[in-house]
């Protein structure tokens, strides 16, 4: 059993106000020893040394081999896991389509957050927002799309990385550039520093659901 040191609930996460750049500091406040489950790779790679051990040929990969269950999250608070019948958090049989290369993805993403409509839902994470990339050509600025589709009434939520300074070749201020055009367009992004000194955190994700449109999630 590891260990992760987290800040309690509300102390990490600094809100960006609308209309203004000047940011409200919020207090990191103490740390606080929480149990954290072994990752379910270590897992999975101690099934296959097991496997190699015993002489058996391929292991059969399941997605409970992946992802975490109730007992993997070591949180007795989540709901997550009631979502479905089976008690699971994750669902199978969705469609996959890879889009390996950067520009094929933008454009497949400006397309997908262009046909958002009201009461649809656009949730990101980012590690660097850089809000003058293009995602296809002009007028299709990260920042503009995004807030556009928050003037729309889509419910658009962000959480970004606050960043270390410019100075040191890191982005704060293309973060917090991003997250004000957003909320001054009517959406809501927070920065996010809950990590170590001088450390980051690497999330990069867009999920979009569509009210009464599942299928199109």
């Amino acid at each position: 059993m590891t260990t992760l040191r987290l800040p309690p609930p509300g102390s990490g996460a600094q809100p960006l106000p609308t209309g203004t750049a000047q940011g409200r500091s919020t207090p990191a406040g103490p740390l606080v020893e929480r149990p954290f489950p072994r990752p379910r790779s270590a897992l999975l790679a101690r099934s296959r040394r097991g496997a190699a051990a015993s002489g058996e040929g391929s292991v059969s990969v399941q997605p409970a081999d992946w992802f975490l269950g109730a007992a993997d999250r070591g949180n007795p608070d989540t709901t997550i896991d009631s979502r479905h019948p089976d008690g699971l958090a994750w669902t199978e049989g969705n469609v996959v389509q890879p889009l390996p290369h950067g520009a094929t993805y933008f454009r497949v993403l400006l397309d997908e957050v262009r046909a958002l409509q009201a009461g649809d839902l656009l949730l990101f994470t980012d590690w660097r927002g850089d809000p003058d990339e293009r995602l296809d050509g002009a007028g299709t600025e990260v920042a503009r799309v995004f807030a556009d589709a928050a003037r729309r009434g889509v419910i658009v939520r962000g959480l970004l990385w606050r960043s270390h300074s410019d100075g040191v070749q890191f982005s704060a201020q293309e973060n917090r550039e991003l997250g004000l055009d957003i909320n001054d367009a009517g959406g809501q992004v927070l920065l996010d520093m809950r990590v170590r000194r001088y450390g980051s955190h690497h999330q990069k994700l867009v999920v979009l659901r569509h009210r009464g449109r599942p299928q199109d999630d």
